[in-house]
Order: C-alpha cells, then sequence, then structure tokens
C-alpha cells in the first residue's frame, strides 16, 4: 500500500501569567481605577507528512460491504456508502495504519510570545439630570511571533523498472514578525427614562492570526513555473475601530424592547490568496494566507423584543406564558479573495438571522418552543481554510421542557430539529455544484438530575 501524508503529530504548550489591581475612589466622578499586565508564551509544533506501513492489498471485495444512495434534487449519479475503518481493516489488514519509522515528516513550529497592559477608569456621574456611568481606558499589546519550519522539494525517479519512488528534499525556513498595538476603547450608559438606557461604545480591537496560518512551512516546485502553496509568518493582526449604539427599555419583569446598530472599519482582513515570494533567486508564486490591502466595513442592527403574554391581555394566568424574538441585519462589503474575479462575501457573515421563541414558565414547569432562521453565508468546509462554501438558508425547530419534581429531582426533555432540516451546501456562486447535504435528522433526549 503506498504511503500517505494524512497522519502527523502535533504538541500544543502554553505559558501565561496575569496580575490585576483595583482601587476605588470615593470622588463625585471617578469611582474606581483597575490595571494590569498579562503574559503569554505559546509553542506550537506539529509533523505531519508520516507515511503509513505498507500492507497487501486485495484486489476485489464484495458489493454488499456498500450502502446505495441517491442525493434528491442534484442531477449526480448515484452514490455509493461504506463503514470505512472496516473497509480499511478488510482491504489491508489490521494493522495499516501504524507510522513508517523510515519516513520523512515535514515539521513546523511557530512560538509566540505577548505581552499585554491595561488601564481603565470607571465612572459615575450625572447628565441632564439622569445617571450617567461607564469607563474610559486604553490596552496595549506587544507580540513577537517566529516560526521555523521546512521547504519542501520532491520528484518522482524510477528507482527501478516500473516501481516510483519520491524522493523529498527539505531545507530549514523560517520567518516572524513583531509588532506592538494600541487599543483605546470607551464606553457609557445613560438612563434616559426610568428602565430605559441608552448605551455608547467605541473601541480599536484587534484579532490576532491562527497559529496554523503562521508557519513557516512551504511546499515548493523544482522547475518553472514556480509555484507553491504556504503559510504565512509575516501576516499582521485583524484590526478594527468600532461603534455601538444600543437602546434597551425594560418596560415590565421579564420584558424589554432594545435596538442596537454597529459599524466596524476593518483592515488587514486576513484570506487566501497569491503571492510572490523569492526564493533561491527565483520569483515564486504561492497560496497561503494574505492580509488583505482592500479593507473594508461590517455593519448591523439588531432587534430584540421579549415579553409574557398578559402585556396585551390583563389576565393573571397570561403570565406564565410568553415571548421571545430577535432580529439581526447585517451588511459588508469585504470579500473573501476566492474565486478570483468573483470572490465570495466574508466568510461567516450571514444578512439575515432570527430568533423566535414561545415560552411556559412556572414553579415547577417550564417549556419552550423556540425556531432560528439564517440566510446564506460563506463558510470553511472541514479543517482546509482555503475550502470556502456557501451554506444554503435553513430554518430549525426545537423543543425543550423540565419539570422539577421537589427540590433535589428534576426531569428535562429535549427535541431538536423537529423538522429534520439537512444542511445544503455548494462552491462558489453555483448552486447546482453541490458540496454537501447532510441530514442529521431529529434529536431527542431525557435526562433526570439529582442534587445531594
Amino acid at each position: 500500500m503506498a504511503g500517505t501524508a494524512d497522519a502527523g503529530r502535533v504538541k500544543d504548550e502554553l505559558t501565561s501569567g496575569q496580575l490585576d489591581f483595583r482601587r476605588d475612589f470615593s470622588g463625585d466622578f471617578w469611582t474606581s481605577a483597575m490595571f494590569g499586565v498579562r503574559y503569554g508564551d505559546r509553542t506550537k509544533s506539529e509533523a505531519t507528512g508520516y507515511s503509513l506501513t505498507s500492507a497487501p492489498v486485495i484486489s476485489s471485495i464484495s458489493g454488499a460491504s456498500f450502502d446505495a444512495y441517491k442525493l434528491n434534487n442534484f442531477n449526480i449519479p448515484v452514490l455509493l456508502n461504506a463503514d470505512f475503518d472496516q473497509l480499511r481493516t478488510t482491504l489491508y489488514g489490521a494493522n495499516v495504519g501504524n507510522l513508517d519509522p523510515g519516513s520523512v515528516p515535514y515539521n513546523s513550529e511557530v512560538s509566540e510570545k505577548v505581552w499585554e497592559g491595561y488601564v481603565q477608569g470607571n465612572f459615575e456621574t450625572t447628565f441632564i439630570n439622569a445617571p450617567l456611568s461607564g469607563n474610559i481606558g486604553v490596552r496595549v499589546v506587544d507580540v513577537d511571533s517566529q516560526s521555523a519550519g521546512d521547504s519542501r522539494t520532491s520528484v518522482w525517479v524510477e528507482a527501478t523498472p516500473g516501481n516510483w519512488v519520491e524522493q523529498v528534499t527539505l531545507t530549514p525556513t523560517t520567518g516572524g514578525v513583531s509588532y506592538t498595538k494600541v487599543l483605546p476603547s470607551a464606553s457609557m450608559k445613560l438612563e434616559i427614562v426610568d428602565g430605559g438606557f441608552l448605551k455608547l461604545a467605541a473601541a480599536r480591537v484587534m484579532s490576532r492570526p491562527p497559529m496554523n496560518e503562521l508557519k513557516a512551512n512551504r511546499s515548493i516546485s523544482t522547475q518553472a513555473p514556480y509555484t507553491g502553496s504556504a503559510g504565512n509568518p509575516y501576516l499582521k493582526p485583524f484590526m478594527a475601530d468600532q461603534v455601538d449604539l444600543a437602546y434597551e427599555y425594560y418596560f415590565r419583569p421579564e420584558a424589554m424592547f432594545a435596538v442596537s446598530g454597529y459599524y466596524k472599519n476593518v483592515k488587514n482582513y486576513v484570506g487566501y490568496n497569491q503571492r510572490a515570494e523569492t526564493i533561491n533567486g527565483n520569483v515564486y508564486t504561492l497560496t497561503s494566507p494574505v492580509n488583505s490591502d482592500k479593507g473594508g466595513y461590517i455593519a448591523g442592527v439588531e432587534f430584540t423584543y421579549q415579553t409574557p403574554f398578559d402585556t396585551f391581555i390583563d389576565v393573571a394566568w397570561l403570565e406564565r406564558f410568553g415571548v421571545y424574538s430577535n432580529l439581526a441585519l447585517v451588511n459588508s462589503n469585504i470579500k473573501e479573495m476566492v474565486p478570483i474575479g468573483n470572490p465570495l462575501p466574508m466568510n461567516g457573515v450571514a444578512d439575515t438571522t432570527a430568533i423566535l421563541d414561545l415560552w411556559y414558565s412556572d414553579a415547577k414547569f417550564e417549556a419552550r418552543l423556540g425556531a432560528k432562521y439564517h440566510s446564506e453565508y460563506t463558510a470553511i468546509m472541514g479543517w482546509d481554510s482555503t475550502n470556502l462554501v456557501r451554506v444554503m438558508p435553513e430554518t430549525t425547530l426545537d423543543f425543550s421542557a423540565g419539570y422539577n419534581v421537589n427540590d433535589k429531582i428534576a426531569l428535562r426533555f429535549q427535541a431538536g430539529n423537529l423538522l429534520d432540516t439537512p444542511m445544503k451546501i455548494y462552491t462558489d456562486y453555483k448552486p447546482n455544484r453541490v458540496g454537501d447535504m447532510s441530514y442529521y435528522g431529529r434529536r431527542f433526549l431525557f435526562d433526570v438530575t439529582y442534587k445531594f
């Protein structure tokens, strides 16, 4: 059996420490001050490219080992399914899958040393006779990220007539980046009417790239055209300047209405694209994670409303029934970098999401029936960040109920995905190019809790 590069080993170590301090004041404006420092040292190493041990191959296998199924609504042939663990054992033997000690591993190590310090002042006062509270602060982050790995080239040679083997050459390669970011923030809450709060917040925020995207590893060709794939140890952090404005009104116990809006100005968004890098005097075109040089915005508005039903009809027993609802609308001009010429919208952003729950609650029994909806959005399929797909709109329905028998015993029942909603995925901008259609079925759970 030929080897495979799927096997590997991962080691992830993190050492961190944090100190926080607080000082309270009795003045008319500042109520307290907070400051602190944090240090983190993380190292993640991987060794991939191990081959599996050889095993004799069976030339044929019974068709009874497979199940046939057809995917509706798509013009594709009947597909075969099987227990692939059992199939592997039948084909190659029980010992297949052990690492071959003679294989050449493909190593990488990424280390991050992060210092953070912050100071924050909290205040309380009045504004036009209305209570006003909030905080003002700043956080400073210093990051040193370094990566060491292998630059991999390979060529297939005919060792003996008809016997081709892969000759792999690994060359050490390194890279890294250091930066310091200053992240100010401020927020305030003004009670403009009894139970009604106006909230405003502004901040600069930062998100560091995942460590697996910072690897210095690359796999490159040995002749023109010079191409390859690689990590990118020079990635800069995802940055955003954002402002949030919200109004919340609590008009009775367990009842509220809220509307909020936000705007984020985004820089250095990370996606997958081609970049040029000079290696051994040759200019290579590498497919790797890169920082977008365009930037963009994410803006949205969200509405929330919840209340018992006796708000509408003044009947005592209706206070045990109620509704919760939420609607979120998002708009963004940020695009991924693929497909070239017509890139997909930003990963993870759905234009519309909605929740509607009906509930009942008393001293011993409670129940909830909830519906959720999301519009179409871009997602990463599996562990490969380059595998971008579109998830179709879906609506799901769930139910849960709980009963307190006494102070010690409680019963709970949950039913998930009552509509048997499948997850439908397609690639690029073409809904007829099926990526995946998964039926997870309805899920039922019953449990008993005993406190002692």
